[in-house]
């Protein structure tokens, strides 16, 4: 059987015409999942957006808590270097903190007053030096009560001299006491 051109054009139109229907649809699914994806886009990126936000705002807000708590630590800390130290009250409390740990001060020569830098803050450092006469024990106790009872000061250098072969007498120690005073930055 011979087919007719006229059915063969039929055919062709009509496998065209399939196959372009088939492509209008498979088009359509395209563009409405494009559409689809791309809300979904916008939404996720106005979650996120919003998020980082909100977690950036929180952030900012810490930050900005511990800044104002330390500014507020550094300007107590300032006001307590600020202080400074007289040699009598300062020769009197080193008396009083002997007597309390049993140790007897032999010497005490004060330094003249220096200025040192550490850091970015400038300090001027009274140095005194002192000797003291005790038992190992009650040195080491005094030096301890003198760390904590100058809050802005440092024992730099102890050398506690123990004699060794002489009985009766006590070791000896040599020491230098720094107090800081705040001069500004």
């Amino acid at each position: 059987m011979k087919i007719s051109r006229k059915t063969w054009v039929i055919t062709g139109v009509g496998v065209i015409a399939i196959v372009l229907i088939a492509l209008g649809m498979l088009r359509f699914q395209q563009v409405r999942e494009r559409g689809r994806l791309e809300e979904q886009l916008s939404v996720s990126q106005s979650k996120s957006s919003g998020l980082q936000v909100t977690q950036l705002t929180l952030r900012q807000a810490e930050l900005d808590r511990r800044l104002t708590q330390a500014q507020s630590q550094l300007e107590a800390v300032k006001a307590i270097f600020s202080e400074p130290f007289g040699d009598v009250i300062t020769s009197g409390v080193l008396f009083e903190i002997a007597k309390t740990y049993n140790v007897e001060i032999t010497g005490i020569t004060p330094s003249n007053t220096v200025t040192e830098k550490l850091g970015e803050i400038t300090f001027s450092v009274t140095r005194i030096n002192a000797k003291v006469e005790g038992d190992v024990l009650s040195i080491a106790n005094f030096v301890i009560e003198l760390n904590s009872y100058f809050g802005t000061g440092a024992v730099r250098t102890i050398k506690i001299n123990v004699p060794t072969e002489i009985i009766g007498e006590k070791p000896i120690a040599d020491m230098q006491l720094a107090l800081y005073t705040y001069q500004g930055s």
